[in-house]
């Protein structure tokens, strides 16, 4: 019996842990479909697109968001004192600039850069700087290479609730198109597989 009650008491604090209960108990956050702004205690404004999540904690040493789910577009406001972080999971991002989107992907963050810059840093792995019109793919293994984006598009597509894509597979473009909208979206990744999209 008491293996049992442990057994379950595991589970249960497992449950707690994930992202889905993390979600719920998010400082804030939105559902399927739906896209919100919030404008913070020192100004920064954080955008959040459908199914996101973060948590804000403000100190007098740092302002820190933890990105729990979703895709999130950050203007940052300046404050010499305090740094501005934003924790994805894989990565502390630091401000040195304005403007930037990050997304949650399974084990992995899509940073876009719109203005300025930030310091990127995996733990382990060596600290790196991503500039205005730059992207990122960031794992556990560290900063990926850069890319180059059109900022003034990304910036705009956010403005008009529009998903821009530019050579990425199908399947992963229905992914994110899944969470935007009610319902179910089925489709079979094998029969997907090698068609990319550019939209």
């Amino acid at each position: 019996c008491l293996l049992g009650l442990g057994l379950l008491g595991g589970l249960s604090w497992q449950g707690a842990e994930s992202t889905l209960v993390r979600a719920a108990f998010a400082t804030y956050r939105t559902a399927t479909g739906e896209r919100r702004r919030w404008t913070l205690a020192d100004g920064s404004r954080l955008t959040l697109a459908g199914n996101s999540a973060v948590n804000v904690r403000f100190n007098a040493g740092e302002r820190h968001v933890e990105l729990v789910r979703g895709d999130i577009l950050v203007d940052v406001a300046k404050d010499a004192q305090r740094p501005f972080i934003v924790d994805s999971g894989q990565a502390a991002i630091r401000a040195l600039g304005t403007r930037f989107s990050v997304r949650s992907e399974d084990g992995a963050t899509i940073l876009s850069m719109l203005e300025s810059k930030v310091l990127a840093q995996v733990p382990h792995h060596p600290a790196v700087v991503v500039q205005a019109g730059q992207r990122t793919r960031i794992t556990d293994n560290g900063v990926g290479p850069l890319t180059t984006i059109d900022a003034t598009s990304v910036r705009d597509a956010w403005r008009a609730r529009q998903l821009v894509v530019d050579d990425l597979p199908l399947a992963e473009v229905l992914d994110e198109l899944a969470r935007h909208r009610p319902g179910q979206l089925l489709y079979d990744r094998a029969q997907l597989a090698g068609i990319r999209v550019a939209a």
